[in-house]
């Protein structure tokens, strides 16, 4: 059991500096009181119990709280500024910003047995005063911080298998679906489910990995911020690492070994016109590279 208590205090002074067609948002943001004092405390609680050698299963409750950050609450103006989101989106912040309260509840379970693992957690959370950028409040092409009601729920799991001494299979899946509560509509920004899976070959000083990273389609998206779907996709990655000792190894792969397109949907947005990558469209992952990296420890 925890409880943790913290006092965030924020201010900000006048605007000094302005561009051209900023006047009225200056005056606004001048003419607000831009100190706060945020009183916030979080609790949680764990429980554990093991059944036996071959399974244990955990619950855990919690509160947790988070002021808004400078950009939420101190963006006095949307000119040329995206607030490092990279989704092609510009923002501007919220003097009115409450700072979000959440509430979550996990069940886990860890079963094992000779060679083999799976561990498998439940979440839920209903968040109140979730902190997001929204469309048409401050005009229909900006969107302003905002505080909404949301909920959040889904899983998180890994597993794994020796098939011998020397070779094992292991993946982790993940998956969260986020909705407002406060109308009717998808949180923004959200990943979709993914998983990996890999194989490990250890021999000697040598050891070897394959990976199969999938990520599904995501077209659970906000309308309100006219977020776009994006496709889903398998990458394929080879990787060895070669130790000399216990200070020096060597290591090298190949990520993306098809040369699969792809976007991640947590990715950039092209804002710029004229490029192969329509304005507008998720920037493409990373292509087909390898790569040769030494570590040495002492």
């Amino acid at each position: 059991v925890g409880l943790r208590s913290d006092t965030v205090k924020t201010d900000a002074g006048s605007i000094v500096n302005r561009g051209a067609g900023t006047v009225a948002d200056q005056n606004a943001f001048d003419s607000r009181s831009r100190g706060f004092t945020d009183n916030n405390w979080d609790f949680a609680a764990q429980a554990k119990y093991t059944a036996d050698a071959a399974s244990g299963y955990e619950i855990a409750f919690a509160r947790k709280t988070r002021s808004p950050n400078l950009m939420e609450r101190y963006l006095w103006s949307p000119a040329n500024a995206s607030a490092g989101m990279a989704d092609g989106k510009t923002y501007i912040g919220n003097l009115d910003l409450k700072p979000e309260v959440s509430h979550q509840v996990s069940l886990g379970a860890d079963w094992r047995g000779a060679g083999w693992q799976v561990k498998p957690s439940l979440f839920y959370n209903k968040v109140n005063d979730y902190i997001q950028g929204v469309a048409g409040i401050y005009s229909a092409t900006v969107l302003k911080y905002t505080n909404i009601d949301a909920e959040l729920y889904g899983m998180d799991g890994s597993w794994r298998y020796d098939v011998t001494n020397n070779l094992g299979l292991s993946g982790i899946v993940s998956y969260v679906r986020g909705k407002r509560t406060d109308v009717s509509d998808n949180l923004y920004r959200l990943a979709p489910l993914r998983a990996s899976i890999n194989a490990d070959y250890a021999m000697g000083q040598w050891n070897h990995r394959a990976e199969w990273q999938l990520a599904a389609r995501q077209d659970k998206v906000s309308a309100n911020n006219s977020e776009t779907a994006t496709g889903g996709y398998g990458l394929f990655n080879l990787r060895t690492s070669y130790r000399f000792d216990k200070k020096a190894t060597l290591n090298a792969g190949i990520e993306n070994l098809f040369d699969r397109y792809y976007a991640d949907h947590l990715g950039g947005v092209n804002r710029v016109s004229g490029s192969v990558v329509a304005s507008g469209e998720h920037l493409p992952g990373a292509g087909r590279f390898g790569y040769v990296s030494a570590d040495y420890r002492w």
